[in-house]
């Protein structure tokens, strides 16, 4: 696989990423009653039929043959996380939400290099990613760290930071994108 091929499955997992925040954090936050457990429950069936799937497509597909596949190890690995949400759902719906932030702030820190980047592509909106990434940082690491006066408020917090965060994903790729596409266009008008 090139390496425009592999940034281009990076960018494109990274913006599924970001709209499943946005549209898990608005289900949460419109319908309160559904509990982080019933939703987790629900990941937890999710992720066992999607290893069983990827289990017999290795088998189907004969991926045996690719030494890079690893369906079935992908699979088998689906498959069992999903049967600890689905026996363990209490402990699954708190790593879960440790599991997100963690993974906000890695977002958070993914957008800091895209605000570098901007910087170095001239992009006068820089700026603009680089308070984005330590306000998101900021409100990742307050999931993690900050003691809350109940759980309501900070699954509330959570799902708000959620949306936000899977926002600002996809602004910032997009930006990125744009900004590299508007200099590849004037390099490629500074040759002619």
């Amino acid at each position: 696989m090139k390496k425009t091929e592999k940034s281009m499955n990076i960018r494109v997992w990274l913006l599924c990423a970001s709209a499943c925040y946005i549209i898990a954090g608005i289900v949460l936050l419109i319908f309160p009653a559904m509990q982080l457990d019933d939703f987790c429950y629900a990941i937890g069936i999710f992720l066992m039929i999607l290893g069983a799937v990827n289990v017999a497509w290795y088998f189907v597909r004969q991926s045996y043959q690719n030494p890079d596949s690893f369906g079935l190890s992908i699979g088998a690995a689906e498959f069992l996380v999903g049967l600890f949400a689905v026996l363990k759902t209490t402990e699954f719906t708190y790593a879960f939400s440790q599991i997100l932030a963690v993974s906000m702030v890695f977002d958070s820190i993914i957008k800091l290099q895209y605000s570098m980047d901007l910087l170095r592509l001239k992009s006068p909106r820089w700026w603009w990613l680089l308070i984005v990434s330590v306000v998101m940082a900021a409100g990742a690491m307050a999931i993690l760290l900050a003691p809350f006066p109940d759980n309501r408020f900070r699954l509330t917090f959570t799902y708000a930071v959620m949306i936000a965060d899977g926002a600002a994903n996809i602004a910032a790729a997009l930006l990125l994108s744009a900004r590299r596409k508007q200099m590849a266009r004037q390099d490629g008008m500074g040759e002619n």
